[in-house]
């Protein structure tokens, strides 16, 4: 039996993301093997970083040890944004990672909300008005994040005429909502400091005779004389 199928139906993880993440909170995966978190081993943790699977009970366990959210740590689309032709670029890994990665922005209490179902209630909201998840994942990080908000909006609009008590819904999980899918989504979170370090140039503005153009960017490819879009 291979050391992967012995993991078969446990959590995938990032070997090298998780390494690096258990050292940027200040540890290493040698004290959490000491401290027998779930009451795993050493030799069991480091297992499961060959096999690249965890149980969720114990990548649950370090996450919480770590206060960070468990998916972070998994690595995943995390992890996948750093293998995108942008991070190639000099010195924009390293922006992305400290500016946007730090495990800080991601701590284990937003799993705890996400265990209350917020962003489900968003995908029963457009599924009721058929709307298919995977419509909704094809819009952009931004457009996802805008939708999210202006439909917490009119609801809480809509509800303040019969009970005063209602507020925003503060609880929605706009990390799910905004995650991001591709490197168009990484491009858009970074458009500033990509404009300012000329690797990004507008290509148009939204037009207002097109309301659902939303406009893109042209990245200068430096490693050739051509240049690629950002949306496709």
């Amino acid at each position: 039996m291979s050391e992967k199928s012995k993991f078969f139906g446990k959590r995938e993880i990032d070997r090298n993301w998780f390494i690096d993440v258990v050292k940027r909170c200040g540890t290493s995966v040698n004290k959490l093997g000491d401290e027998g978190i779930k009451g795993r081993s050493r030799s069991t943790l480091k297992r499961c970083l060959r096999a690249g699977c965890m149980d969720d009970d114990l990548l649950d366990g370090i996450a919480k040890e770590l206060n960070v959210h468990p998916d972070f740590l998994a690595g995943g689309d995390f992890a996948k944004t750093l293998t995108f032709p942008i991070m190639e670029e000099e010195g924009v890994r390293e922006h992305w990672k400290t500016t946007y990665l730090n495990p800080a922005h991601f701590p284990y209490s937003y799993a705890e909300q996400e265990a209350l179902g917020t962003y489900q209630y968003l995908m029963n909201i457009l599924l009721m008005h058929d709307v298919s998840k995977s419509e909704f994942n094809r819009l952009s990080r931004k457009e996802r994040m805008n939708l999210a908000g202006e439909l917490d909006r009119a609801i809480t609009r809509v509800l303040r005429k019969y009970f005063q008590s209602s507020h925003l819904s503060s609880g929605i999980d706009y990390r799910s909502i905004g995650a991001w899918k591709n490197e168009d989504d990484v491009i858009e979170t970074m458009l500033d400091y990509l404009t300012q370090r000329g690797l990004i140039t507008d290509s148009f503005p939204p037009s207002d005779d097109e309301p659902d153009m939303i406009g893109s960017a042209v990245r200068v490819d430096s490693k050739s004389t051509s240049i690629s879009t950002g949306k496709q």
